[in-house]
């Protein structure tokens, strides 16, 4: 038993989100979570900007979702899905580096066994740790680059695609229009909501807008609970100057700081434990928030629907109160909001 367990909840499959809504992206839904009057309003994404004040804080991830979805051929036949997650530092030799990497289906993969791509371009299976395989990519090109022209959008498990139907319109959906920093597995999915139009909405009413970068890691793809207790494992973040200064100002103002997604909290949390303040800083995010955490950077919280039993619920609901967040998903199953990557959204104010 894992003390998850208690933010497990029933998910009907059919809200999970296959698709982002379709008439544009701050046309999602908005659950408005108001931990002083303890309700729950329903609303759009678009919402916002009424719900922030001028001079408050809007904090983003600027992240890049790498392409790495590859479909690759077995010896003898049979396909193997590959995702890249990040290469391993080191010397290489010409045309080849060592990426670490998920592969399904698992049966039957052993070291030594060769994968190809396509012309000129393989993997060579070296070893896997904790369901993770180190791979030797051999490419004619830098291997980034490869995957730049042929990966694919690396889609979370439960979002359902028919062969290569997913990768097309999958590469525009899953980034949110401030994506730059390239190195994530999945995109920080609550920013996926703003549009350009409504980015400029916020701006007009004097909400100041900054980004960090923490790239993510490939917790979408692995177990919910497979981390629960052990923690999880530190992720990179950076906080540019400009950022740092203007969170800063805008606590000294007394105005709020709005997190937009779990990954930019995790950010700004681990970066003020390890300095009392929003500093400047390229580091970690090892930070694990669960109950009893004491929020000191974070004020407000956009955030999507996440999986039952997951450490991104935990996270909210230590941020809104279990028993206020878990009440809140209730209401949304009940009224049918889209859940998970591509769906409705949440503000905790």
């Amino acid at each position: 038993m894992s003390w998850l367990d208690s933010y497990m909840f029933p998910l009907p499959p059919e809200l999970i989100a296959q698709h982002p809504e379709p008439r544009g992206r701050e046309y999602a839904r908005l659950l408005v979570v108001d931990r002083g009057r303890k309700t729950c309003q329903e609303g759009t994404f678009a919402d916002i900007t009424g719900l922030l004040r001028s001079g408050d804080a809007l904090v983003c991830n600027d992240t890049r979702v790498l392409p790495g979805r590859i479909d690759g051929q077995r010896p003898g036949g049979g396909k193997a899905e590959f995702l890249f997650l990040h290469p391993v530092s080191g010397r290489n030799p010409p045309g080849r580096e060592e990426w670490r990497t998920l592969i399904r289906p698992a049966r039957r993969l052993r070291p030594g066994l060769v994968i190809e791509f396509g012309p000129d371009t393989g993997a060579e299976l070296k070893e896997k740790n904790d369901g993770i395989w180190r791979v030797e990519v051999h490419s004619a090109v830098p291997f980034r680059e490869w995957l730049g022209i042929h990966g694919m959008a690396p889609m979370p498990p439960y979002i359902k695609r028919k062969g290569n139907e997913r990768c097309r319109e999958d590469l525009a959906d899953y980034q949110t229009i401030f994506s730059r920093k390239e190195g994530s597995i999945a995109a920080p999915t609550a920013g996926l909501h703003f549009s350009e139009k409504l980015l400029d909405a916020v701006r007009e009413k004097g909400i100041y807008i900054f980004f960090l970068t923490l790239q993510l890691g490939p917790f979408e793809f692995l177990p919910p609970g497979k981390f629960g207790d052990d923690g999880l494992p530190p992720e990179d973040y950076e906080i540019p100057s400009m950022t740092a200064e203007g969170i800063e100002n805008a606590r000294k103002r007394g105005n709020r700081v709005c997190a937009v997604g779990t990954t930019t909290v995790r950010a700004l949390e681990s970066n003020y434990r390890e300095f009392g303040r929003i500093h400047p800083a390229r580091g970690k995010a090892g930070i694990y928030i669960r109950p009893g955490h004491r929020f000191q950077a974070v004020d407000a919280l956009v955030t999507n629907f996440h999986r039952p039993g997951s450490s991104m619920l935990a996270l909210t609901c230590t941020f809104g109160g279990k028993e206020l967040i878990l009440s809140a998903y209730e209401f949304a199953v009940e009224r049918k909001f889209r859940f998970l990557s591509l769906g409705d959204a949440m503000i905790v104010l």
